[in-house]
């Protein structure tokens, strides 16, 4: 294989390598003021994300920060860094994701919700109630 026909196509392979990742929202992001840190990935529902880190990860007492306002009272002991938030996101298009949820510890509720990449490389997230959203934009975190 000549030598220009090979440069040729790796090039062509890493750009269609970057395009791929360029569109890509798995991996860490932190939600506002850093306050989380949701690393988001594939799972069977579609793309999932789990809180791995908070700013605060204990209350004043040095308790663990858990589950406490959830609408369910079985899962109010459970600890907040390790709790999935975002779940069964599917691709909808270039840098947008649908049909997914989005669980708020805040308020103990899950909203239906849609993602979209921004040309600035963060998140737009939204949590909406029937055609009323409410976004956060989030940071791609570094390693």
């Amino acid at each position: 294989m000549p030598s220009s026909i090979f440069r040729a196509l790796v090039v062509g392979i890493a750009l269609v390598a970057r395009a791929a990742h360029a569109v890509t929202i798995e991996g860490d992001w932190l939600t506002p003021n850093g306050v989380a840190r949701v690393r988001i990935g594939p799972c069977a529902a579609g793309l999932c994300g789990t809180i791995i880190a908070l700013k605060a990860p204990s209350d004043a007492a040095g308790h663990l920060q858990r589950d406490g306002r959830n609408v369910n009272p079985a899962l109010r002991l459970r600890p907040i860094v390790g709790l999935e938030i975002v779940h069964g996101f599917k691709a909808a298009g270039e840098g947008r994701w649908n049909d997914g949820t989005i669980y708020n510890p805040d308020d103990g509720k899950t909203y239906t919700s849609k993602i979209t990449l921004k040309p600035d490389g963060g998140l737009k997230v939204e949590g909406c109630i029937a055609f009323i959203c409410v976004a956060q934009n989030w940071l791609r975190a570094l390693r």
